[in-house]
């Protein structure tokens, strides 16, 4: 391992970090507050609770000037028993209303199973969701799904499934997936993050350094499936790799950086 190039993915993927008392994260956090008050103020006792969850809640999200399609996922647990009498679309109508009245020069469109509030620094996800109380399994959320029923679905079930995983393997896997997440930015979206980030975690090899790692993922990124134009990314992502890896072998550092860079354009923090 070259502990140049090694230290400067490093570098890489901590300023792809919207850093835990930054600005930025101040910023979000305190939009994420005055949203929680305005709904819970507008449906009184119409809603449970409220429930950040996504990449902004497992510390994958990127900055939003690397990655526009950046949002925070918000689940807005109604507090609704008859949950199988009142359609699904029903809520995104009211969630939609409510962002109208409280943002309503703000972007706001209606998506599958969200509403989306586009801020200027933000963009957030509004996902309703119900209570399924299981005699078996215990209660469940319910959000809704594309045929207009509903889904069951747990927002932190892979939190901790990859939080685990990340400890286990030297805490290298969530800055390895900003990596991945950020050339997947740059190349007009191969991949749907959250796809992006369940098929990583799924990888059962890791050495522990973010160098080695980051070639290891991309060279087992999944390429089935994909458009053809998506597939052509990922082969010359795949086959810049192959070379990097093999300068780097050589110890030509210089080559492997260039390529690298080429991989992954460096970033100006400011």
């Amino acid at each position: 391992m070259d502990i140049g190039l090694h230290n400067h993915l490093k570098r890489l993927a901590s300023d792809l970090f919207i850093k835990h008392q930054g600005s930025e994260r101040t910023k979000i956090d305190r939009s994420i507050n005055v949203l929680i008050d305005r709904m819970e103020e507008y449906y009184d006792d119409e809603i449970e609770d409220v429930v950040v969850f996504g990449s902004y809640s497992r510390d994958t999200i990127l900055p939003r000037r690397f990655d526009p399609h950046s949002d925070i996922d918000l689940l807005i647990h109604f507090n609704t028993k008859e949950y199988d009498k009142i359609l699904p679309d029903s809520y995104r109508n009211s969630l939609r209303k409510f962002a109208i009245k409280h943002y309503p020069q703000s972007l706001i469109t209606k998506d599958n199973p969200s509403v989306v509030l586009e801020l200027n620094h933000i963009k957030f996800d509004l996902v309703p969701a119900v209570l399924s109380e299981s005699f078996w399994f215990g209660d469940t959320y319910r959000i809704p799904k594309r045929n207009g029923g509903w889904q069951d679905s747990d927002p932190t079930a892979f939190n901790e499934k990859l939080t685990r995983v990340n400890k286990r393997n030297n805490s290298v896997v969530k800055p390895v997936i900003r990596l991945v997440k950020y050339w997947n930015a740059t190349q007009g979206y191969p991949y749907f993050s959250y796809e992006l980030e369940t098929a990583i975690s799924k990888l059962d090899w890791w050495s522990g350094n973010i160098l080695d790692d980051f070639f290891y993922v991309v060279k087992n990124l999944p390429d089935y499936g994909l458009p053809g134009w998506a597939a052509t990314k990922v082969d010359r992502l795949k086959d810049n790799a192959r070379s990097a890896r093999r300068y780097m072998e050589d110890d030509d550092a210089r080559r492997c950086r260039m390529l690298l860079d080429k991989i992954l354009p460096p970033v100006f923090v400011f």
